[in-house]
């Protein structure tokens, strides 16, 4: 006999959820042998039903059940329900009931079960224990029903959520800075602006609490509309030029959406270049020329207008301006003035896009003096004794040689130019000009420098210049000297030069006119011709040197010398002048001017009408004079000294060579000892005490010191 489970107790799925909710095993009853258990419209009847397998729910065999082991009135009571009548049941379709264990308080006695529903009489299908199984089952329903609720909610945000991630709406992780601009070494502007961009919106509060510039920089954050872009604009002059800076955007900035908020915090740096890259001349340059250029260059664009109507200078000076993005220059229109001191600036700059107004540059320099000339060689009133020696001009800094080659010339007396060279010498400061050939002795010369010389600064010669200078000559003392009357016979020809000679040039340029044989030596630069057999009595002679007469240099005479001078009459005196009347004891004395062969003086001597005498000779061959003065100044205004000297220059005459010239102390006048010293003799005589003389080569001191 079936019975009919209408409670949830008894239901085999109130069982299997009894045993799940109390963890013990799930029954292995297969579903084919399970009792059916009539839904809860059909009638109270217990009858099984075979025509719906569905509904049939096939129960357990009561003796299968294992009894248990702490109760043997429980087992007793299972055998004794199932061998009933009401227990036996014919097989299914499917076979036998299969035993399966239940747990040990479903094993109790079937009379304190009590009797089946289905066997009460008069029991209604809608029972208190049906009703609170549907109510149970309408609550788990309901359970049931907010469960899955819940899981499709959850499965639709979910969803919602996964597309917003896949689309980007909905961000997967924390706020990131994606975006940085402008990027590490863009050369930066005072008013560049810096743009932040996030991976998803942010909270501004947040963010501007969390940006920061080191040096403080005033400025104000502008956001776009979906907040995940900030730009940090500066306001007032912005960012100062040669500075470096630091930007930080600190760690724990939030996001817009979620409650999420940045990592690690982002620091980077950034430098803007000086305002002034470089600016010439540089403060404190000296030496500039008349027309400097000022420049300034700049590593921004400037406001060219503006900055331009800044510029000032001292002393004034008009002059151009250009400017051309971030270089400015100034050049002055009229010539600076030589050595004079300047100062020039910018008083402010501004840069282009920039509204306010930053300090510019200033120059201080000065200009060079002028040009001058300021050494000349030769020297003026300077002799040149070297007929090879160049013209040099010194200038105080070099002039540009182009300007200076074409305007220097030299001349002689006669204007005509003189052929030679230019070349410059210590570094380009001193012009030198060579001539092509010697100059000429004893001869004037004038250099000249025109006007516009200039140098490499632009400075000018203020004027022309020019310079006079002489030639030494070449020939010296000459002795006979030119017009020289009563010249002894025996006295040499000596031609003094003032430098080292030719010495081959020199004699084969001297002509003697008449000629006249004789010797030739050399004492150190002169030149000593001594006659064979003296001068010619009472003759008039010429003497030529050549023009091709060369000194050591190679430096020409240039011009033939030649001069005159007369040889003394052979009979220098006769005792008795013709015409006087003569005593008759009277010797008659003739003086020659050279030692006489006495046989040939005798027999050319002839006195008419013929006189008886004897000849005699003194002086060796030659007779010795006697000659003296008469001192009367009032009569002839001569003093002692005028006569002193007019004997010494009658014995010069007569060709006297004496070994010394004797005298007193009354005329040892300093004129005196010139003139005995002019004629190359050597005196002899007592000095006064105020006489300075360097006996000893000590030095001069008066004679009554010595």
């Amino acid at each position: 006999m079936a019975r009919c489970w209408s409670s949830g107790r008894g239901c085999p799925k109130a069982r299997l959820r009894a045993a799940r909710t109390a963890g013990r095993p799930r029954p292995s009853l297969p579903r084919a042998n399970w009792p059916t258990c009539w839904p809860r419209w059909a009638p109270s009847s217990c009858s099984t039903p075979t025509t719906s397998r569905s509904r049939i729910r096939p129960w357990p065999t009561r003796a299968s059940a294992a009894p248990s082991s702490g109760s043997t009135t429980n087992a007793a009571s299972a055998r004794s329900a199932m061998e009933s009548p009401a227990a036996r049941r014919p097989a299914g379709p499917t076979g036998p009931y299969r035993s399966w264990t239940s747990p040990a308080r479903w094993q109790t006695p079937a009379a304190s079960r009590g009797a089946s529903r289905c066997s009460r009489p008069h029991a209604h299908p809608m029972g208190g224990e049906r009703r609170r199984a549907m109510s149970a089952r309408r609550g788990c329903g309901l359970l049931a029903f907010l469960a899955l609720f819940l899981l499709v909610a959850c499965l639709v945000f979910a969803a919602l959520s996964a597309g917003l991630v896949m689309t980007g709406e909905l961000p997967a992780f924390e706020p990131r800075l994606t975006g940085l601009e402008p990027q590490p070494g863009f050369a930066f502007r005072p008013t560049t602006p810096i743009t932040l961009t996030f991976d998803q919106p942010m909270d501004p509060a947040s963010v501007e609490s969390s940006f920061a510039l080191v040096p403080a920089v005033p400025g104000s954050l502008a956001w776009n509309q979906d907040y995940t872009q900030v730009v940090f604009l500066p306001s007032g002059p912005g960012f100062e030029p040669g500075m470096r800076y630091r930007a930080r955007l600190a760690d724990g900035a939030r996001a817009g959406l979620l409650p999420r908020t940045t990592r690690n915090a982002v620091e980077w740096g950034f430098s803007l270049p000086p305002l002034l890259a470089d600016s010439s001349p540089a403060p404190g340059t000296a030496g500039l020329g008349p027309l400097p250029l000022l420049s300034a260059r700049f590593n921004y664009a400037l406001d060219c207008d503006a900055t331009s109507q800044s510029f000032v200078i001292t002393p004034p000076v008009p002059g151009s301006v250009d400017c051309q993005a971030g270089t400015w220059s100034f050049t002055p229109s009229v010539a600076l003035a030589p050595d004079a001191a300047y100062s020039a600036g910018l008083q402010q700059v501004y840069l282009d896009g920039d509204p306010a107004p930053r300090p510019g540059p200033s120059w201080q320099f000065r200009t060079a003096p002028p040009l001058l000339v300021v050494d000349v060689a030769p020297g003026v009133d300077q002799l040149v004794a070297d007929l090879w020696t160049p013209v040099a001009v010194t200038f105080n800094r070099p002039p540009v040689a182009e300007t200076v080659e074409g305007r220097f010339g030299l001349a002689d007396a006669d204007g005509t130019p003189v052929e030679g060279e230019i070349s410059w010498e210590n570094g380009g400061t001193t012009l030198v000009f060579r001539p092509t050939g010697a100059l000429k002795p004893l001869f004037s010369y004038r250099w000249r420098l025109e006007a516009g010389v200039q140098d490499a600064l632009g400075f000018a010669l203020a004027e022309a210049l020019s310079r006079p200078f002489d030639t030494a000559a070449i020939v010296g003392v000459r002795d006979p000297g030119p017009d020289a009357d009563v010249v002894s016979l025996t006295r040499p020809l000596r031609l003094s030069f003032t430098r080292p000679m030719d010495r081959d040039s020199v004699e084969a340029g001297l002509v003697l006119t008449p000629a006249l044989q004789g010797e030739i030596a050399w004492e150190g630069d002169t030149l000593v011709f001594t006659p064979q057999d003296g001068w010619q009595g009472g003759t008039d002679y010429k003497v030529r040197l050549d023009a091709e007469v060369r000194d050591a240099s190679g430096a020409p005479l240039a011009e033939a010398l030649s001069w005159t001078f007369r040889s003394e009459p052979f009979l220098v005196e006769a005792s008795v002048p013709a015409g006087e009347v003569l005593r008759l004891a009277q010797p008659l004395q003739l003086r020659f001017a050279l030692p006489m062969d006495r046989a040939s003086v005798e027999r050319a001597l002839v006195i008419a009408p013929d006189t008886p005498g004897e000849l005699t000779w003194s002086d060796g061959d030659r007779t010795l004079p006697l000659d003296y003065r008469v001192y009367d100044k009032p009569k002839d205004g001569l003093t002692k000294n005028d006569h002193f000297r007019d004997l010494i220059a009658a014995a010069k005459r007569r060709g006297f060579r004496p070994r010394a010239v004797l005298f007193d102390r009354w005329y040892s006048s300093l004129d005196n000892l010139k003139q005995v010293r002019t004629c190359g003799w050597t005196f002899l005589t007592q000095l006064k005490a105020n006489r300075k003389v360097d006996l000893d080569r000590q030095g001069y001191r008066a004679v009554a010191l010595t």
